[in-house]
């Protein structure tokens, strides 16, 4: 092989490569998405239950606070309820 012709392959493969890798075409995706389904089948992530709390809110406080989405301060203020107890609060928050 000549001096030249292994350093342009590699040149010519990296291009290649580069260049699939910029269009991302559907079936790289696909595959891609294939693999990641069967690592995730062999080896899966551990589990690590997370507790979940479920706040109702009521009409009362809709109509305190207004429609969706309501301040940070009246988020913060529910989410400091919440750690504070072990269930979910009964009352609407309260700035």
């Amino acid at each position: 092989m000549s001096k030249w012709l292994q350093p342009a392959l590699a040149s010519l493969v990296l291009i290649v490569a580069l260049i699939v890798r910029y269009n991302d075409p559907a079936l790289l995706g696909d595959l891609r998405l294939l693999v990641f389904d069967q690592y995730q089948r062999i080896v899966p992530r551990e589990y690590h239950p997370q507790p979940v709390k479920i706040v109702d809110v009521d009409d009362a406080s809709i109509a305190k606070f207004g429609q969706w989405p309501w301040p940070r301060s009246v988020i913060a203020t529910l989410i400091k309820k919440l750690h504070c107890t072990t269930k979910a609060p009964r009352s609407s928050p309260s700035t």
